[in-house]
């Protein structure tokens, strides 16, 4: 997150690094994180692409609903499930 000019302590919101350490590498936030997250799923989750067409104001305004909302909705946890090791690949393994 520092080498996009952000600080890597303040996670008030969903980020996807794109492309991790190449050149055309890019930071994906709030709605443009979670369509693309979906995308990469694959299959009926993919259809989510097509969220792209409306505008970011709009798509933004429907993701802080819903993150001011998600305790609500799925419950609240002390701690993250940790990937299975056939996944550890996909995240990044950053000591703060």
């Amino acid at each position: 997150m520092t080498r996009h000019g952000l600080d890597p302590h303040d996670l008030n919101t969903v980020y996807v690094v794109k492309n991790h350490k190449r050149a055309d590498e890019a930071l994906l936030a709030r709605s443009d994180a979670i369509l693309y997250m979906l995308t990469q799923l694959g299959g009926i989750w993919g259809l989510a692409g097509m969220g792209r067409v409306l505008p970011r104001a709009f798509r933004d305004a429907v993701y802080k609903i819903v993150a001011r909302n998600r305790y609500r909705v799925f419950g609240k946890h002390e701690s993250c499930m940790l990937p299975e090791p056939k996944h550890r690949t996909k995240f990044l393994d950053v000591q703060m």
